[in-house]
């Protein structure tokens, strides 16, 4: 039921096209191997913004762990949300309480929100 909350409303021709186009070139990039950047944890350590990672708890495509919390400690600073009720996608399966959790990432980090 889940995938299917997410599946777009138009299941015209063009947009059937568009998310072909737009998983063959995904399917080019992170074919092989599979969605896997060796290079990218050294590059973690070179973000400098303030980073809320939004993970959802039951995510398989890049689980908790070992992904959220290499990622947590090679970001500096950065804080892990793990969001109890999703899978890869919290912002779409939990819209509001990610939403909420943004929102107080940046009050916290003095901006409106």
């Amino acid at each position: 039921m889940a995938a299917l909350a997410l599946a777009p409303p138009d299941q015209s021709v063009e947009t059937l096209a568009l998310q072909y186009r737009q998983g063959a070139a995904l399917a080019r990039v992170a074919w092989n191997p599979h969605l896997y950047d060796p290079l990218l944890r050294r590059r973690l350590g070179r973000i400098a913004t303030p980073t809320l990672l939004c993970w959802g708890a039951h995510d398989k495509v890049a689980p908790i762990a070992p992904c959220g919390e290499t990622w947590a400690r090679e970001i500096p600073g950065a804080r892990l949300r793990v969001f109890a009720d999703s899978g890869h996608v919290p912002h779409l399966e939990e819209p509001e309480a990610v939403a909420e959790a943004v929102c107080e990432f940046v009050r916290l980090r003095g901006g409106a929100a």
